[in-house]
């Protein structure tokens, strides 16, 4: 599980079970379920870190190379070119996120980075 949030009453937590990703959000009262738009990739089972610029402004990545990203209460998959799991985000500002992953053992090497450059594609 990973926490992140601006402030105290706009926390968000990812993780997951083994048949789906959660993610959550505590508004300083109590911790809710955070809907998950319908994802283009299959079995994506865990998210691994959460990011963000703001409250409004919010990435999640995880198993399969997924990204979700929320701006102004809408999340939407997007899709930046990655297939093994993406492990952590973090970027400086809106034009300057970087999410890394990899998997020890795989032939391609045991790590990768993503820039997640504006706009990402929401279809492949």
């Amino acid at each position: 599980m990973n926490v992140w949030g601006p402030r105290g009453d706009a926390l968000f937590a990812v993780g997951g079970r083994p048949d789906e990703g959660r993610v959550y959000r505590y508004d300083g009262r109590a911790w809710r379920d955070v809907a998950i738009p319908p994802l283009k990739r299959a079995s994506v089972g865990a998210f691994y870190k959460v990011w963000g610029l703001h409250a409004d402004n919010v990435y999640v990545v995880g198993q399969r190379g997924v990204v979700l990203h929320r701006t102004g209460g809408a999340r939407r998959e997007e899709l930046a070119g990655a297939s093994g799991d993406l492990v952590s985000v973090w970027g400086t500002d809106a034009a300057h996120v970087l999410a890394v992953g990899g998997t020890l053992g795989s032939n391609a090497g045991p790590f990768f980075g993503v820039a997640l450059r504006r706009p990402l594609s929401a279809t492949e």
